[in-house]
């Protein structure tokens, strides 16, 4: 199982300090063309800082496939919650991500600009993995070749005891591991 390879286990323990609990999983076959964003505001963890993703490459990825983009550095900036743009759980649920549009992606954007951030790009041999941290902005970059596909693997994990919820809609995830039981 990819997700649960033992040597991106150790690593994460090393980086996260805890043992690494894997969250969820994003399969791709195409790239996503996703606007910047820092994973936190998707899912945060209390104590705050202990979610990393890994990005694993199925197949040799570059520039013309939109490979991932991401910008050095940016995770030591200050986090963007939903309630620093006034964006409440009932926005979610009434509009969807209308708001968050409107309001996250463009603040993300002034962040780059704010820091002059310049992008960087996972060019990945197959295998290659990168590891980031909960805050990093990052995103999908555009795809220059339609025809070809970007066969990848995304998890995020979080430090085991840490509590996970979804920022934007002030759920909790729905799995949480405490002391080695699942509450749901």
């Amino acid at each position: 199982y990819v997700a649960k390879y033992p040597e991106l286990m150790r690593c994460l323990q090393l980086l996260l300090g805890h043992r690494a609990r894997l969250l969820q999983t994003i399969a791709s076959h195409k790239g996503s063309q996703q606007s910047a964003h820092s994973d936190s505001i998707h899912m945060t963890t209390y104590p705050l800082g202990y979610l990393a993703a890994a990005w694993v490459a199925f197949e040799d990825i570059g520039r013309d496939c939109g490979p991932l983009e991401f910008y050095p550095g940016s995770h030591k900036l200050p986090y963007v919650f939903s309630h620093h743009l006034g964006l409440s759980a009932s926005d979610l649920a009434t509009d969807g991500y209308r708001k968050y549009k409107e309001q996250y992606e463009p603040r993300v954007q002034d962040l780059i600009a704010r820091h002059r951030l310049q992008p960087a790009y996972f060019e990945a041999r197959k295998g290659d993995v990168l590891i980031w941290h909960a805050n990093l902005l990052h995103g999908g970059s555009q795809r220059r070749d339609l025809g070809l596909s970007r066969k990848a693997m995304v998890a995020h994990y979080f430090a085991d005891g840490a509590f996970v919820y979804h920022d934007l809609s002030a759920r909790p995830s729905r799995q949480q591991y405490f002391d080695g039981c699942l509450v749901r």
